[in-house]
């Protein structure tokens, strides 16, 4: 979907979302994010808004709402993302 800046974003077919890294970021002193949405209807945006009221229950909420699940996306760190494959 191109915006008004004519920048492309590609939207996969599940919800993406970060509630694994909110804590932190909040420990960090982030107050304030950002929530996209592309087709979403009123009453959606609404469900998933009030969803952030509540953290502790956050992520059952999202993962209930998103029809298509939830992912991590690029934000997903792998357990040995530090350990590099050996090439042969």
């Amino acid at each position: 979907m191109a915006d008004v800046g004519c920048r492309n974003t590609v939207f996969g077919a599940e919800a993406q979302e970060a509630n694994a890294h909110l804590d932190r970021w909040m420990q960090a002193g982030i107050r304030d994010f950002r929530l996209e949405f592309a087709h979403e209807s009123g009453s959606e945006v609404e469900e998933i808004t009030d969803a952030f009221r509540n953290p502790a229950q956050l992520a059952r909420r999202l993962k209930s709402i998103a029809p298509g699940g939830t992912t991590q996306g690029s934000l997903q760190i792998k357990a040995n993302y530090l350990e590099l494959p050996i090439l042969q």
